[in-house]
């Protein structure tokens, strides 16, 4: 097999004070694993130059690909350019592409073009220019003794424009990569060291190509399978035996077979998608709490009654005006969830929702509670019957249509809705019903209406994972698709009204948008998309301000 190598070198003064999360380093982590390039290291240094050639020495002996991003600005403390120069013993030349791309967005912006700015268009005369589509810095490509050194831009979607459509395409041109496959299974309520014990022999009994590795966190810990080899089928496929063996030696603290957003799995918002889908998947638990801070919250009981699932609460009190911090855990093979966080003090009646581990069982359970207590019928029981002559039906029940599906989906977002239609859509398509591949029908449909995948990030149907992203180039192209379509009438009633305009909203952590349709005062119809990311202050005070520049298009 032959294992490529790589490193990544982030450059700022911003990321080693703690003033800047660096995300790109994680984003082109993934990007590389996906073609089957290995990340060695990851380093991060300051805007000092002999900082940034001693680091560009050591990673060169142990990679063949090293990746760097910022300090490409057009500031005086702007120095990666000035060190690849000396490094690549080259000087800066105006690079005519990269000149004009500066003037054309300079323009476009209606703002004065200073020299300052055309200093950007200055790249090493020996490196390739990478076109940055989305900014005026563009990406550098240069060869040094077998080495392949790539110098991006530090603002993230400027970033992450070139790794997908220059970086990622150019490496899988110039190596010949092997495919590196990962399987993920999570435990709760059990240490590492525990499990580790556990999987003495199955761990020793793992080929050379294939290791496991332990990501404990609060309560759980995950455990990742990750295979190297040349054929990514023949992989997957041994991948999957050894995944269903993990996940099978650890199944009475299993829970999830899969790599999620753990803080999500058993509450409303994070409620899966199945065969029956019912009720949004949901429940509710009622809490209490005293009035003293850290005392324990207890149940009141759980709505509708008749849970096959029982629930233990170690959350405690928080002080007023804190608000809903509760969250719910389950094994996915246990009857017991818990409940962890805060809820306020001196609350009698708090209710959290929380989704259903298992829609199917809570059904059955419910259904058998209702009409054990409540019918008058005598007890019921359940059991299997795969003689379908012998059922007789004694009610019907019929799903919503689509365009009442889509309403709600949108007026109260209900993120289920969202995972159902993907994995529908893929169920239509492909005859399977999975995530992965209504994604890939999404996207390619999208490709066709000129939204390219690059664009479309997408690795759920909620947009609950923080891998998701979705430019707002994108956004605004499919909302310009929409107003051309005969449903659109249907579409544009199901979008809320926030700010008396009618729009979609968006949030996750330290990320907030909007996107919709509005016609001002003077009859201009507008199509708009509006992000703001890693935001500091409150929600509600990045709202506000969000719709003061809104209010400019009415």
């Amino acid at each position: 097999m032959n294992e490529v190598n790589a490193s990544i070198i982030t450059i700022g003064d911003e990321l080693l004070i703690g003033q800047t999360i660096d995300t790109n380093s994680a984003l082109i982590a993934q990007g590389l694993n996906k073609i089957g390039i290995w990340v060695k290291t990851r380093i991060a240094i300051g805007d000092v130059k002999h900082d940034i050639l001693d680091a560009l020495n050591e990673q060169s002996k142990n990679a063949q690909i090293i990746i760097i991003t910022g300090g490409l600005g057009p500031t005086a403390d702007d120095i990666t350019k000035p060190a690849l120069c000396e490094y690549f013993n080259s000087t800066l030349i105006i690079d005519e592409a990269a000149q004009q791309n500066v003037k054309n967005i300079f323009a476009k912006l209606n703002r004065p073009l200073t020299e300052r700015n055309l200093k950007q268009a200055e790249l090493p005369d020996n490196c390739k220019a990478l076109p940055n589509l989305r900014g005026t810095a563009p990406g550098m490509w240069f060869e040094k003794e077998g080495v392949v050194y790539i110098s991006l831009p530090g603002v993230p979607h400027e970033m992450t424009g070139l790794m997908e459509s220059f970086a990622i395409p150019g490496l899988q041109k110039h190596f010949t990569l092997p495919a590196i496959v990962h399987k993920t299974v999570v435990t709760i309520g059990v240490g590492e060291s525990f499990i580790a014990d556990i999987l003495i022999d199955f761990e020793n009994s793992l080929p050379p190509h294939i290791k496991l590795a332990y990501l404990p966190s609060y309560g759980l810990v995950k455990l990742r399978l990750t295979g190297k080899g040349n054929d990514k089928n023949v992989l997957e496929c041994e991948l999957n035996k050894l995944h269903k063996q993990l996940s099978s030696l650890v199944r009475e603290w299993l829970m999830a077979d899969e790599d999620i957003t753990v803080q999500d799995v058993g509450n409303y918002y994070g409620a899966g998608a199945g065969v029956l889908n019912w009720r949004e998947n949901q429940f509710d638990i009622v809490l209490q709490s005293e009035d003293e801070i850290g005392s324990r919250v207890k149940i009141v009981e759980t709505v509708p009654k008749g849970l096959s699932n029982r629930f233990l609460s170690t959350a405690t009190a928080a002080a007023k005006g804190t608000g809903d911090n509760a969250y719910v855990y389950y094994p996915l093979t246990k009857t017991q969830g818990v409940i962890r966080g805060t809820i306020p003090i001196n609350e009698k009646r708090f209710t959290i929702s929380a989704a259903y581990a298992d829609p199917v069982q809570e059904f059955t359970s419910i259904l058998r509670y209702n009409l054990n207590s409540k019918a008058n019928i005598g007890q019921v029981k359940f059991e299997d019957n795969n003689n379908n002559n012998a059922v007789k039906v004694f009610h019907t029940e019929i799903s919503p249509p689509l365009d009442s599906i889509i309403y709600w989906f949108n007026k109260r977002s209900i993120n289920l809705y969202g995972e159902a239609l993907v994995k529908t859509i893929g169920y239509q398509e492909k005859g399977m019903a999975g995530t992965d591949g209504g994604v890939e029908i999404i996207k390619n449909f999208w490709k066709t209406k000129g939204v390219q995948a690059p664009e479309l990030n997408i690795v759920d149907g909620s947009g609950l994972s923080p891998l998701n992203r979705i430019t707002t180039h994108a956004q605004v192209s499919i909302l310009q698709y929409a107003k051309k379509q005969n449903w659109f009438k249907g579409f544009y009633h199901s979008l809320p009204e926030f700010n008396n305009m009618k729009m979609k909203s968006g949030t996750i952590r330290d990320v907030k948008g909007f996107c919709g349709y509005h016609k001002a005062k003077d009859g201009t119809e507008y199509i708009f998309s509006f992000l703001v990311n890693n935001y500091n202050g409150s929600s509600s005070a990045v709202v506000q301000k969000m719709y003061k520049v809104l209010n400019e298009l009415k």
